[in-house]
């Protein structure tokens, strides 16, 4: 009876039609939504609200005063070595960018809903979606956000995201809170068989327009490759937990002891059956310090940056051209990838040095081959639009011991500049190395050194 109730009162809520001339969203319109919605969250969660939270209208000026707070200490973590004055801009354009697309927010030192009417009109328009400013659409945003509150108050998640101390925990709270929001304002749909407006929803938080050409795509998939990380996978993290460990309080455990690694968002099964592994994940830095003093490096100023890639960026950065299967078992065997950069002349020349360490050798020669074809079929798909792919050529080194290697030597186009880029792929027992260099003159010479001085490193490492 109590579930029929929920399916009727969900249902009025969301299928209430507006009437001619009326503004889409007001403030006395939203006042009662949180009276509507409020319910839902609490039957949903087994937690009552102590305060029911204010749902308002704001600017988009407002919102950005509020990220700019909210925002600093996420961009000290991704930016460690940033003086004050670039953290300040990092933050600014963060801030700004947001504020241009976010269609509601909740704000934790006001412990309010805040919806921002301008958004929905120009979302919809930029993305050709009619359906986003909506009366629907708007109910759907808010019962997400009202999730945020009550995730607040239980467990102080929003706040909490700006306490965390790696970039790699941050990837893992945006997934918690970002996917805890979605599991719930989904669960909350479905009992009212309105489970189709959720799938749009997901779909419109990454959705790319079809007009947009293969290399803007793949653009768009890097950027917002973090965004499909938080709400798609975080919310198929706790879908995972609720089918399979639904007798445990899975939602407490999880916002108070989080998964380690963003990994484990994407491999729920470990959360609770964590799998006794051996292997080690090895610090780079070594490594990146003895190929910083090679010779190619001097005679000018380079920058130097070091970074690990996320399993959502690596996703991204494949998914559009790898076959879905391969992807998929590659993925599951992969444990981490560092990166060193260098750079100089303001950017335009750029070495690129990688190292993927995978399960095993077998899981590592999957990903190289797979690497292998992902390139091949951009080169294929990547002929129109600002990022092309002009020419492409296969090459082999000779001199470098493993079979297991490829040099491809491009011309890409990039916002009306030609591009000269050689990309490197090489296999050494369970590690897969990457190297690139654009505007580089790099002869056969230097990347068979930097490569044998890669490999020996490599062979040395236990596990």
């Amino acid at each position: 009876m109590k579930r029929l109730l929920l399916s009727t009162l969900i249902t009025l809520v969301l299928t209430s039609p507006l009437l001619a001339d009326e503004p889409l969203i007001t403030n006395e319109k939203l006042k009662q939504l949180a009276q509507d919605l409020a319910p839902l969250v609490e039957r949903s969660t087994g937690i009552m609200f102590l305060k029911i939270p204010t749902i308002r209208i704001a600017t988009r000026k407002e919102l950005k005063e509020i990220l700019l707070d909210e925002l600093r200490p996420q961009m000290k973590l991704q930016a460690p070595q940033g003086t004050e004055e670039q953290l300040d801009l990092m933050t600014a354009k963060s801030a700004e960018f947001i504020s241009r697309f976010a269609l509601g927010k909740f704000a934790v030192k006001a412990r309010s809903v805040l919806v921002i009417p301008q958004n929905f009109i120009d979302n919809s328009r930029a993305l050709s979606q009619p359906r986003i400013n909506t009366w629907e659409y708007v109910q759907v945003i808010t019962l997400h956000e009202l999730v945020h509150a009550m995730d607040e108050q239980a467990f102080r998640g929003p706040s909490r995201l700006g306490q965390q101390k790696t970039t790699a925990a941050l990837e893992v709270w945006s997934a918690v809170i970002e996917g805890h929001a979605q599991f719930v304002t989904r669960r909350i749909l479905a009992s009212a068989g309105q489970t189709e407006i959720s799938d749009y929803f997901e779909k419109m938080i990454y959705h790319t327009p079809t007009r947009m050409s293969e290399g803007e795509k793949l653009l768009a998939a890097l950027q917002y490759a973090q965004i499909k990380f938080a709400y798609v996978d975080g919310r198929k993290f706790f879908d995972h937990l609720a089918a399979n460990f639904g007798q445990k309080e899975y939602v407490k455990d999880v916002f108070n002891r989080p998964p380690a690694s963003p990994r484990i968002i994407m491999r729920p099964a470990q959360y609770y059956n964590t799998l006794n592994e051996s292997l080690t994940i090895h610090d780079m830095s070594t490594l990146w310090a003895k190929l910083s003093k090679d010779r190619t490096f001097e005679g000018a100023t380079w920058n130097k940056r070091m970074v690990k890639l996320s399993p959502a960026q690596l996703r991204a950065a494949l998914e559009r051209f790898a076959p879905i299967k391969a992807l998929a078992r590659s993925m599951t065997d992969w444990r981490d990838t560092q990166v060193l950069i260098r750079q100089s002349d303001g950017g335009q020349v750029m070495v690129y040095f990688s190292v993927s360490q995978m399960k095993n050798a077998k899981s590592a020669e999957d990903f190289f081959q797979l690497v292998c074809e992902t390139i091949k079929t951009k080169v294929k798909r990547l002929k129109t639009g600002p990022v092309r792919i002009l020419s492409a050529n296969i090459e082999k080194l000779k001199g470098y011991p493993s079979a297991k290697h490829q040099i491809v030597a491009q011309q890409i186009s990039a916002g009306g500049q030609v591009v000269s880029v050689r990309l490197v792929l090489a296999t050494v027992g369970r590690y897969t190395i990457e190297m690139l260099y654009q505007k580089k003159p790099a002869g056969k010479e230097a990347i068979l050194r930097h490569l044998n001085m890669m490999t020996a490193y490599l062979k040395k490492l236990k596990n």
